[in-house]
């Protein structure tokens, strides 16, 4: 039909887990992002923690796991990066600060 978008219910998302990628395919839009998560940290034998002791992030910003996949409109090349989070409360913990503010000067030099 002319004119008419066609919307593909599933897509492909590349996850890179400790520098180590992996896709997940056929993802179910209309479901939490968190359910491919956990799919993509047994893909990469990442089972050892939960997914709450992982950062999400996409485009450099900080991802929410539990929303649906279709409100981040990834594009088809979209890599979703996971990383663990260091130490209790993170980022708030003031250790993560110092370490981050020690990075951002090693950095400059």
């Amino acid at each position: 039909m002319k004119g008419k978008e066609i919307y593909n219910s599933t897509v492909s998302i590349t996850f890179s887990i400790n520098k180590t990628q992996t896709i997940v395919e056929n993802i179910d839009k209309t479901h939490a992002l968190q359910i491919f998560i956990q799919k993509a940290l047994e893909q990469t034998g990442n089972t050892g923690r939960p997914i709450d002791d992982w950062l999400v992030t996409y485009n450099d910003l900080n991802i929410d796991a539990n929303k649906k996949v279709e409100e981040y409109k990834f594009p088809e090349n979209a890599v979703v990066f996971l990383r663990l989070k260091c130490g209790p409360s993170w980022p708030e913990n003031p250790q993560y600060k110092i370490f981050s503010l020690r990075q951002k000067q090693k950095l400059k030099h």
